[in-house]
Order: C-alpha cells, then sequence, then structure tokens
C-alpha cells in the first residue's frame, strides 16, 4: 500500500495511556504515515520538517505546561501552535483536546486551525474528519 499522506501527531500520552494508537489506526490502515512528536521540545526542533507533512494532530495539553500560569498560556499546545504559524508554516491543523474553554478556543480560532475535535473521539469520526481536512471523500462508516 502506498502512502496516502504523511501526519504529524503531537501527543504526550503516547506510552501511559493503553491503546492510545487506536486512535490513529484507521488512518495508518488507510494508508496514512503517522510520525509523532511528544512534547513541545521536539516539535521546535523540528520546525523545517513539518513543512513537508500534510496535516498536524495537535494535543494543546503537553508537558512543559506550567499549571500555576493563569488562563489560556498554560496549554502549552498553543505555543505550539504560534511556533508553527510564526514558521510561516500553514500546514492544516487539527486540534484533539479535553478543553473547552472559549478563550482558548478564540485563540485556536485566530491560530487558523482546520478544526477542533474533543476527546475522547471515535477512531472512525477522527478518520472522516482528517480526510475532509485533506478532500479526500470517503464514506461514512458508524462504529
Amino acid at each position: 500500500m502506498t502512502a496516502k499522506g504523511r501526519i504529524i501527531w503531537v501527543e504526550d500520552d503516547t506510552k501511559r495511556v493503553p491503546g492510545i494508537y487506536d486512535l490513529v489506526w484507521p488512518l495508518q490502515t488507510a494508508g496514512y504515515q503517522i510520525e509523532v512528536m511528544e512534547s513541545k521540545k521536539q516539535v521546535l526542533s523540528r520546525l523545517d520538517h513539518l513543512r513537508s507533512c500534510d496535516l498536524i494532530l495537535l494535543d494543546i495539553i503537553l508537558p512543559v505546561g506550567d499549571k500555576r500560569e493563569e488562563g489560556i498560556e498554560r496549554y502549552t499546545g498553543l505555543s505550539v501552535l504560534r511556533a508553527i504559524r510564526e514558521y510561516g508554516i500553514d500546514k492544516p491543523v487539527l486540534v484533539l483536546s479535553v478543553v473547552s474553554n472559549p478563550k482558548v478556543l478564540d485563540e485556536l480560532h485566530k491560530l487558523k486551525v482546520a478544526g477542533v475535535v474533543r476527546k475522547p473521539v471515535r477512531p472512525s469520526v477522527l478518520k472522516e474528519r482528517v480526510e475532509a481536512i485533506l478532500g479526500i471523500d470517503t464514506p461514512h462508516v458508524d462504529d
């Protein structure tokens, strides 16, 4: 199977949450190459590498965020997204998060994300959203 595209998945829970790879399994079986980056530091050290991906899946609660900080600044994923945009990377970003804070959602909108998906999300729904963003028609499958 040839790769449909390359997705960078910025997610820190890949080693702590059992079965988390089930989330991207439908994407992998459909032919997408999934590459995981687990921290802000890793993303910032590889910004040029992000230029060649087709989509970024981004968790906004990542390590390095300081729980003592006030408001939206404690969501490290927002600073990662700002850095990506400031570096001139305009790839579509789909945010995966439990956060529903209106200020955070407003900031994500300002940073031109392609969408926000609330966790937990069914793997089939994530695949549909990704393919919709990438302009790939897929039949809807209920699970």
